[in-house]
């Protein structure tokens, strides 16, 4: 890489199109602002019949199923799909489902609104006293054949260890353990002194705080902290604990003061409601309805709605009861897994795909318990929240089909819509004289033809075609020929009326596709193909102002009135004829 040179594009040859990827920013590409159509309900009947075909193919199976997508920039939901096969149980907005390991992003959530961000990096010990002491030496593995026990060390384990499954506990404490079931053959005898005397299974007596804290410490730990993402259903009990500690109260209680009551959650529950609200298939014992997972609920023991669970993902996304600083950090990865295509955070599952050939990163929370299924998915990027509720009496790949489904199809009338309606598209001028034709200074911004973003098409700067200074410079520096210039949003005001945003200078030297791992002469190109924008934004400025900002004032009827480029020293009015 030059010292000082232009951003560099994702630049393809012989790919198609859906493999196809821009050099963009993480983050939005366009003003989400742009039109109160683009988050308007859509119809969604091609997406109706595509999931009731899929449901209608899957035989022998009773399903109840509520799906719903709204915004944070929308009165009204953009789309929701009903489905049960049960004639006696129409399934709505309202119908109770259980919400499995969902609970443990309200249990995050509750944590952050009566802490801050804060609260991650303090020490476990701080809140549970019974965990050892922060002094104590980290256990050392034992090289003979006794056995021994290699246990956590509690030392290291913080809030944020056990919120993002960093902090290498054991999974579960009794919950599917094989000694509460019949004998199976291959399995040695255990004696009753070694066998779990309670689960949070409907087996056996709920296990107490002391029970769950005593056994905690004996198990063997799965990998040191901070290692790498292992699912803990334990760490979220243990937060439970956290919660009551911090409020002084029990944990349904802190849920409902903090977070349900505030937000108007009035069809979430902690424990099981009226039977009469709820999604039940067979019966409520058979399904799981009816299930007391004692302390285990804020891990995996809430009752919610598609409604309120959209409701609560929209909360997250405005920052209703967090900082906005807050919020954006907390909506970051953690850790990463094994996969190219899934990260981690608290509680984060976040997925990342490719929408009009770029990177977006779904921030999910899924869950099951008994025979049901759920999903939540925010989506920061475009403001959009996607719940998912399903109970099915088979064992189906149909909760994730789903959501692949209304997720995938969503985002695409969204980002097709934005393309369409840009508010930012259009001339902008401003002349050296009012009677000469020579335009001193001028920007065309247009939607491009493929790919996110908008496209720069034609630029001058006192009166000399910038774009040719531009390619004419990045030949010069050895950065290759300039392609196109693109802008993304950087910066939006609190207000909306001034967006700021940031060129990416494309060029023919730019590193092949961030999204698939391209190889040259049999051998994976690991480097030097990843997004570029990144490390080159800012970078080129005259006399100490970027080159590459433009910034927008927008009117009160949200159109876009002048764009200023500092590093110019000028400003331009747009072009309303």
């Amino acid at each position: 890489m030059h010292f000082v040179k232009l951003v560099a594009p994702l630049v393809f040859t012989g790919l198609s199109s859906a493999t196809q990827g821009f050099d963009t920013f993480l983050g939005p590409v366009f003003d989400i602002h742009s039109s109160t159509n683009v988050f308007s309900p859509f119809g969604g009947d091609d997406i109706t019949r595509e999931l009731s075909t899929y449901c209608e193919n899957i035989t022998n199976t009773s399903l109840m199923i509520a799906a719903r997508v709204t915004s944070i920039y929308a009165d009204e939901p953009l789309f929701s799909f009903y489905y049960s096969t049960d004639q006696n149980k129409n399934v709505d907005e309202g119908t109770v489902f259980r919400i499995g390991s969902v609970s443990k992003l309200f249990t995050i959530y509750t944590l952050l609104i009566s802490e801050s961000y804060d609260i991650f990096s303090r020490w476990i010990g701080d809140f549970i006293p019974e965990l050892v002491a922060p002094t104590e030496a980290a256990p050392i593995l034992n090289t003979t054949n006794s056995f021994e026990r290699l246990t956590a060390n509690w030392s290291e384990i913080t809030i944020g260890a056990l919120g993002s499954h960093m902090a290498g506990i054991a999974r579960d404490y009794n919950l599917g353990d094989l000694a509460n079931l019949p004998h199976t053959p291959g399995l040695p005898n255990l004696t009753h002194s070694v066998s779990p005397g309670c689960t949070d299974e409907n087996s056996a007596p709920t296990c107490s705080r002391s029970d769950f804290l005593a056994a905690i410490q004996k198990r063997d730990a799965v990998f040191e902290a901070f290692q790498t993402p292992a699912y803990s259903n334990n760490a979220f009990r243990l937060l439970g604990y956290v919660v009551e500690k911090i409020t002084n109260k029990n944990y349904s209680a802190s849920l409902r003061s903090l977070v349900l009551e505030p937000l108007g959650l009035k069809s979430t529950f902690a424990s099981k409601p009226q039977d009469i609200l709820g999604a039940i298939l067979t019966n409520a014992t058979d399904s799981g309805w009816s299930d007391d997972i004692g302390d285990e609920t804020p891990s995996g023991g809430l009752y919610s709605t598609v409604k309120d669970l959209c409701s609560l993902g929209e909360a997250i996304l405005s920052s209703r009861r967090l900082s906005r600083l807050d919020t954006r950090r907390w909506l970051k990865p953690s850790a990463h897994t094994s996969s190219l295509f899934l990260s981690i955070g608290m509680p984060w599952e976040i997925y990342r795909t490719n929408i009009s050939g770029r990177v977006v990163d779904l921030y999910c929370k899924s869950g099951s318990i008994g025979t049901y299924n759920s999903w939540l998915i925010l989506v920061p990027d475009y403001g959009i929240v996607i719940s998912e509720l399903v109970a099915s009496s088979g064992d189906l790949p149909l909760p994730p089909r789903l959501a692949d489904i209304v997720t995938t199809r969503t985002l695409q009338v969204i980002a097709d819509r934005q393309a369409r309606m840009q508010r930012l598209v259009g001339w902008y001028h401003r002349r050296s004289a009012a009677t000469t034709s020579v335009e001193s200074d001028s920007l065309q911004l247009v939607v491009p033809s493929e790919g996110p973003g908008l496209e720069v098409r034609r630029w001058f700067s006192n009166g000399i075609d910038f774009l040719q200074v531009a390619d004419d410079y990045s030949r010069s520096t050895g950065s290759g020929s300039l392609l196109s210039v693109r802008l993304y949003p950087a910066i939006l005001s609190e207000d909306g009326r001034e967006l700021r945003l940031r060129a990416v200078f494309l060029t023919d030297h730019s590193p092949k596709s961030g999204l698939t791992v391209a190889q040259m002469g049999g051998v994976p190109q690991l480097f030097g193909q990843a997004t570029e924008a990144w490390d080159n934004v800012d970078q080129l400025t005259y006399g100490g102002q970027a080159l590459d900002e433009f910034i927008f004032q927008v009117d009160s009827i949200v159109d876009a009135v002048t764009v200023r480029i500092p590093g110019l020293r000028v400003t331009m009015t747009k072009d309303v004829s």
